[in-house]
């Protein structure tokens, strides 16, 4: 094992995470203990700078929020941002304190080494597609993240100032990227506060978008094992001619216990935190709808507002809409087992085919927490609680 887990599927994933420090250092350099402990200050450093910006915000947020006035733009600009960060940071946290990703990377690492002999050119063509495909969607988000930041830091320079009154005097505020606090005077250290928060806008965004990448390709890693499994079953008269039918069968059928091990491990590791991502992911879309307003909208904040929307839809599209290509997939084995010459097989074969055809009526599916399953009515629900956010926030 060298400098990643020895996985083709995962390499480009945990490379993009681990450029911010963000996947867990104990599965980085485990041949090299040197290496493996510079990574690992380097992760906690960064970590540990990501919480501070963070706190920062929530700290504003308090400020924001114990005002004379309530500016409820100002709120929904700090919670767009904040809440996302949180969760992101917390779903770092847990990577790395507990073995959940370490145990579902591990057995995508074993299926790879541990060869059954089934693979051919058709199902590796297959897998190369399912990974070429992930690599095109991660760095398309990849690319939205970082149009958005870098829109982002340019709309502030060209910002219009606000005057605020406090007591007696009037004070012109300059406009910065993201509502975070200071502990000095940001309007007097104008461009010290922008440089922070230009790395700072950089490194958490970068940060969201380097972990939910690894998370697509987590998600949607069943969905081309289970396309290879039904490529597999629906050609079994064929591969009978170069194999014994049962033995061959015996090993689709150890393919698809590994794909429902993988599910079941990434929902006992990750699924709580599919929760907080479907909160979230409904209140940030309210903020930044909230805040669109025709009267103050110039061409920059436009430009970084669809950029912004367009990622937050791509990232919550991506994460729903490959949850319920699985349970298709899974669904789809089934009808594989149909749609083979499964009357022209020995009997013993025959139940271990329906074996596999009832199993896939009871598609693996990912859980959001004890609460209901990823799918595109996730997406749904989650558009209808955005509606009720807003009707809130206006009517109040």
């Amino acid at each position: 094992m060298g400098l990643y887990p020895a996985s083709r599927y995962f390499k480009n994933p945990i490379m993009w995470s681990s450029i911010l420090g963000a996947f867990p250092w104990q599965m980085i350099f485990q041949e090299n203990a040197k290496l493996q402990q510079v990574y690992r200050w380097y992760s906690n450093f960064m970590l540990t700078w990501y919480f501070g910006m963070v706190t920062t915000e929530y700290i504003q947020l308090y400020h924001i929020l114990n005002a004379n006035v309530i500016q409820m733009d100002e709120v929904c600009e700090n919670v767009c941002m904040s809440l996302v960060f949180t969760c992101t940071g917390l779903r770092v946290w847990v990577m790395r304190r507990t073995n959940g990703l370490s145990e579902i990377i591990q057995t995508v690492v074993d299926a790879e080494r541990e060869a059954d002999g089934l693979d051919d050119e058709k199902t590796r063509q297959y897998e190369d597609i399912h990974v070429k495909h992930m690599e095109k969607v991660s760095f398309i988000y990849a690319a939205f993240v970082f149009m958005s930041v870098t829109n982002g830091c340019l709309a502030t320079l060209y910002a219009d100032t606000k005057s605020v009154i406090i007591g007696n005097s009037t004070i012109v505020e300059k406009p910065l990227i993201i509502s975070t606090w200071f502990p000095f005077d940001k309007n007097e250290h104008y461009w010290v506060a922008y440089g922070l928060q230009v790395f700072d806008g950089y490194m958490a965004a970068l940060t969201v978008a380097c972990t939910d990448i690894l998370m697509f390709n987590m998600i949607s890693y069943p969905i081309g094992q289970l396309t290879k499994l039904q490529h597999l079953v629906r050609n079994m008269a064929v591969y009978k001619t170069h194999f014994e039918a049962f033995p061959t069968f015996t090993k689709i059928v150890q393919r698809h216990k590994h794909v429902i091990k993988y599910v079941e491990l990434f929902n006992q590791s990750m699924g709580t935190f599919a929760i907080f991502e479907f909160v979230q992911s409904s209140v940030q879309i309210a903020s930044v709808l909230v805040q669109t307003s025709p009267d103050d909208l110039t061409l920059m904040s436009f430009c970084f507002i669809v950029l912004f929307f367009t990622s937050m839809l791509t990232r919550l599209f991506m994460y729903y809409y490959s949850a319920n290509e699985v349970i298709i997939q899974s669904i789809n084995l089934g009808d594989s087992v149909w749609e083979s010459s499964w009357y022209h097989q020995p009997h013993q074969l025959k139940q271990a085919m329906l074996m596999v055809l009832v199993r896939a009526q009871k598609p693996v599916s990912y859980k959001i927490g004890g609460f209901g399953i990823m799918s595109m009515q996730s997406i749904v629900a989650i558009l209808k609680a955005t509606y009720t956010y807003i009707s809130v926030i206006l009517r109040n």
